[in-house]
């Protein structure tokens, strides 16, 4: 099984109109990490980074403006979906954390690029440990405890620590990954993924 943990830093919410200006991926193939990569861009779209997203982020528009061209980030993503044989008889799972927005805004990059093949090398639906620990937190009596369901909270309820880094896509990948297999080995000993 190839998963693909992806988790995005951006310009704004709006998938339309914003960019991706950190993207984070940690690659597994049954379990294992095989590569990992942490890409910083310049804004392709909407050359603004809002207020609200360096406060979430604490990337400035000073700093956005010194980071490569995402041309040099969109070829190193495809080659290294390219290295796995993606197609459409073998496919990756896209995992994060409230993965959803993360997978449309990845779609739109590949849009402005040019390329619509990034929905066939990926299953549906996408594999969002926030919807899946969502039912778990609930049934277990927890959820109503919790201010709020952000990664930052989930983790600080289920570890009892807080992480560095947040909202650092890397820093949130990893604790998203922790998460997942903290669920996993409890509820299906001996998964691999």
């Amino acid at each position: 099984m190839i998963q693909f943990w992806i988790d995005t830093e951006t310009t704004g919410l709006d998938i339309y109109n914003d960019s991706i200006i950190q993207l984070a991926c940690i690659v597994r193939v049954d379990g294992k990490e095989t590569e990992r990569h942490n890409w910083k861009m310049r804004p392709y779209r909407k050359n603004k980074v809002d207020a609200g997203a360096t406060r979430a982020h604490g990337i400035t528009q000073a700093e956005a403006e010194t980071f490569p061209d995402q041309e040099i980030a969109f070829k190193e993503f495809c080659d290294m979906m390219d290295r796995y044989r993606l197609g459409i008889d073998d496919k990756a799972y896209f995992c994060g954390y409230n993965s959803e927005f993360d997978l449309q805004m990845v779609m739109k990059w590949f849009e402005y690029n040019g390329r619509y093949n990034f929905t066939y090398k990926i299953f549906t639906p996408d594999w969002d440990v926030m919807r899946i620990l969502g039912p778990v937190f609930a049934i277990n009596n927890v959820r109503q405890y919790m201010p709020n369901f952000k990664l930052v909270t989930v983790y600080k309820t289920l570890f009892n620590e807080d992480y560095s880094d947040a909202h650092d896509a890397m820093a949130d990948i990893e604790a998203t990954i922790r998460l997942n297999d903290a669920y996993t080995s409890k509820y299906f000993p001996g998964f691999k993924g």
